[in-house]
């Protein structure tokens, strides 16, 4: 009781100290036309560059088009070395990463803000007490989090960046939000879902909501969830805007050569249960054993890689299903081109990137009506979707395209158009933008 009466004073006198913050932006000169100013504002995520985070790429690219400045923060390096490599040895080479700077920034961080804003230390300390008393079986999480969260303010105050957006609202969220809460910068989020929905309480994501600029969502199904948490005044601060990608990269295929002997099925994503691969090659042994022949191809590194290869050992299947490994976009994009059918078969979702990808190229996919999905995939229409965790819907569904997939060719075609109707990047891209300028000019 004595503990919630503190708090609840401490939160009245911080409404009232809180400084007004508003984005780094460059205005224009007198006398000319009002235009959407150019910002200056921080990328973070707590690991960049990904091989699963390509579409974060191409957003702060549609920024810097627009003639805005964005500089890349990470929490750490990436753990896949093709991250680091190729196309991604630029965006690797651009992005200052927290876990290695703090060491030896934080002290000189702390001094200058100390000296400098000591109000605003005090108000960042109090919250993570706060936070650390809701997580009290992480402290040591919460203190690191205050001290990337200081060294991320110094940072960027020392390159005049005002604004800062992290996307996925996950442990990196608690950093933007401990970084704003000094008053040197304030901060946004991208909510993609699904994992941060199943700990709600955990990531505390309705504080982040309350504090954040604004929180753009991925798809309708995204915002609900987050609808649910906010305070009704707070719902117009969450939009959708939807991620997407090029259909001019993204183009149907044009094949030289023969056709394969029979049908390549091709499942790209993280191995993880999550993704369904572990029943994908439950489905895949059932068909072979029935006579209908197809390769399978797995594409994509992850937690349960090993357990994957040795279930489709066990089920005698190795020789009809490849797994690559992580590829860089290039080479996945190689692996799409190759494809007949493509199958998600997820327990949880966002939207998909990698569906995206597959309909852009006029490939029939199969997946599941799990949460921002069915957004994306009409059954019967532009896909085929069929119950999570059912083997013999997988089945079914596979089969029918083995046996007619005559029948199946209008589904891809009808996919590109859903993609270029509502998915596609740059259009989505100037939606990001626009969000951004409203929000913070």
């Amino acid at each position: 009781m004595g503990r919630a009466l503190i708090e609840a004073n401490m939160n009245a006198i911080l409404k009232v100290i809180r400084p007004q913050r508003a984005a780094q932006v460059e205005a224009p000169a007198q006398g000319r036309p009002a235009a959407p100013r150019r910002l200056r504002l921080a990328y973070l995520v707590s690991e960049y560059p990904a091989l699963s985070h390509t579409f974060i790429t191409r957003e702060i690219a549609e920024l810097e088009k627009h003639g805005h400045e964005v500089e890349r923060v990470s929490v750490r390096p990436p753990k896949s070395a093709l991250a680091t490599t190729g196309d991604y040895a630029d965006e690797h080479r651009r992005t200052f990463y927290l876990l290695r700077e703090v060491p030896r920034r934080l002290p000189l961080a702390l001094a200058r803000m100390a000296l400098a804003n000591p109000l605003g230390l005090w108000r960042a300390a109090w919250l993570a007490a706060r936070i650390a008393l809701r997580l009290s079986h992480r402290p040591h999480a919460v203190a690191a989090w205050l001290a990337q969260g200081i060294v991320l303010a110094d940072w960027m105050r020392s390159r005049r960046l005002g604004h800062v957006h992290n996307h996925f609202g996950n442990a990196a969220g608690f950093i933007a939000l401990l970084a704003a809460e000094t008053g040197a910068v304030d901060f946004s989020l991208s909510v993609h879902g699904p994992d941060i929905f199943n700990h709600i309480g955990e990531e505390m994501l309705a504080l982040k909501i309350q504090r954040a600029r604004f929180t753009r969502c991925i798809s309708h199904f995204s915002r609900s969830q987050l609808c649910l948490l906010a305070d009704r005044l707070a719902w117009r601060r969450i939009q959708i805007v939807r991620c997407g990608v090029d259909p001019e990269a993204y183009h149907p295929r044009h094949r030289s050569g023969e056709s394969a002997a029979f049908p390549r099925v091709l499942c790209v994503g993280r191995l993880v249960a999550a993704k369904g691969q572990h029943l994908l090659l439950e489905a895949s042994a059932r068909l072979l054993d029935r006579g209908l022949l197809h390769h399978l191809t797995l594409v994509g590194t992850g937690p349960d890689e090993q357990a994957l290869r040795d279930r489709a050992k066990r089920l005698g299947i190795e020789e009809w299903v490849t797994f690559t490994g992580g590829l860089p976009p290039e080479e996945v994009k190689a692996r799409f081109s190759e494809a007949d059918l493509f199958v998600l078969p997820s327990f949880a979702e966002g939207i998909p990137v990698v569906l995206m990808e597959a309909m852009a190229m006029e490939i029939p996919v199969i997946t599941t009506p799990v949460a921002g999905i069915p957004e994306l995939v009409e059954h019967g229409r532009s896909g085929a979707l069929v119950p999570p965790a059912s083997a013999e819907a997988l089945i079914g569904a596979i089969g029918d395209f083995i046996l007619h997939p005559e029948k199946w060719r209008p589904f891809g075609r009808r996919g590109r158009e859903r993609v270029l109707a509502d998915f596609d990047q740059e259009r989505n891209g100037r939606a990001m933008v626009s969000l951004f300028e409203s929000q913070l000019s």
